[in-house]
């Protein structure tokens, strides 16, 4: 800063800026728990639409998952009559799968598998599916794109849409059916879902929907000017626990909600992730539900499950101080014990001793 007095005398002094702003300048309130086996998903018979809606769009989706290693439909459309389907699965291997049968339901039209595979059940992850046809890069056509970065295919399964191919996802000509969290009913979503955009029309990027903050990829307010939802354009933000398929986007395209009860809406949401058990350090096949909050054995002297890793802030003992809570509806003789344990220890089931000696402690 340079100030300069009535005698033109100049004095300069350096001083630094520091802008705090949040983490998240968009708050996501809530989401929607699909409890694993309960057969919730959402379903609409889509509006009659322009074709545009079926050359071009792009679907937007906040997940966390509760199992790994089992398909799981994250949305999809298929023909009540023909057999011809399109859907955006997890398989069981964890990667993503856009797949679509043709309309005798014989052979694929397209099939594309990424090589990343999502096989955290304790972090939020960002999904965008781009669907353009009319491009002529068959390569650029269907688009995945997960925490922002654009998704390479595994070769071994490459099978891209031939040029201006009408989607089924967005079409609403014939006896189709728009699901959300399943296909035909099954391979039911299991997890949290939150944020759910599908734009009729237009192939977006990434970024209208969030952005890079330091090193991680955060939800922003999705902003109309980018490109209209279009005529089958909806928006899910599950605020409602009454109506989880109220489409807010302005176009009333709602869903129909199956199997939903109003305790499905949930506060962990990308904007504040809760701790939750993981699937991926379950010792001894415990039966985890409730969205990976409830854990159960029976007939089985030990078992354990290891929560979100809680680590330190430096990598000394006594660096971050954490709170959480635990209930136990009952157990038997032997006892219950919580508390915190090394990586190298999650998957023990005989984990109780060690943890009296790491400062955890036994229910009786």
């Amino acid at each position: 800063v340079r100030v300069t007095d009535d005698e033109n005398q100049t004095t300069d002094r350096t001083f630094n800026l520091i802008v705090i702003r949040p983490v998240f300048n968009y708050s996501i309130p809530y989401s929607a728990m699909f409890r694993n086996g309960n057969g919730q998903y959402l379903e609409q018979t889509p509006p009659s639409g322009a074709s545009a809606g079926r050359l071009k769009w792009t679907t937007s989706l906040w997940i966390k998952r509760s199992r790994v290693n089992v398909r799981v439909n994250l949305f999809s459309a298929h023909n009540t009559s023909s057999g011809a389907q399109e859907d955006i699965r997890i398989n069981s291997s964890d990667a993503i799968r856009w797949y679509s049968h043709n309309s005798s339901g014989s052979a694929a039209d397209s099939d594309l598998r990424t090589k990343a595979k999502l096989r955290s059940t304790t972090d939020w992850y960002h999904i965008v599916c781009v669907k353009d046809a009319t491009l002529a890069d068959q390569t650029a056509r269907h688009k995945i794109y997960v925490n922002g970065e654009l998704q390479s295919f595994n070769a071994s399964y490459i099978d891209y849409p031939t040029q201006n191919y009408e989607s089924y996802i967005g079409n609403g000509t014939g006896n189709l059916r728009f699901q959300v969290g399943a296909i035909q009913n099954s391979s039911h979503h299991a997890g949290y879902m939150a944020e759910f955009h599908h734009v009729s029309g237009v192939a977006l990027a990434p970024t209208s929907f969030g952005t890079n903050y330091r090193g991680a990829w955060i939800p922003k307010q999705y902003d109309t000017s980018d490109g209209a939802y279009g005529t089958n354009g909806f928006y899910l933000n599950f605020a409602d626990n009454t109506a989880y398929g109220n489409d807010v986007s302005g176009n009333n395209n709602d869903l129909t909600a199956n199997n939903f009860v109003t305790a499905s809406r949930k506060t962990d949401t990308p904007t504040k992730n809760f701790t939750v058990l993981d699937d991926n350090r379950n010792a001894n096949g415990a039966t985890i539900s409730e969205g990976n909050l409830v854990s159960s054995k029976s007939g089985a002297r030990y078992f354990a499950m290891a929560g979100t890793t809680m680590s330190a802030k430096d990598g000394t003992a006594g660096s971050r101080k954490w709170y959480f809570e635990v209930s136990c509806a009952a157990h038997a003789s032997g006892g219950m014990a919580i508390g915190h344990a090394p990586s190298s220890e999650h998957q023990n089931p005989d984990v109780d001793s060690d943890l009296q000696s790491m400062g955890g402690w036994r229910a009786r």
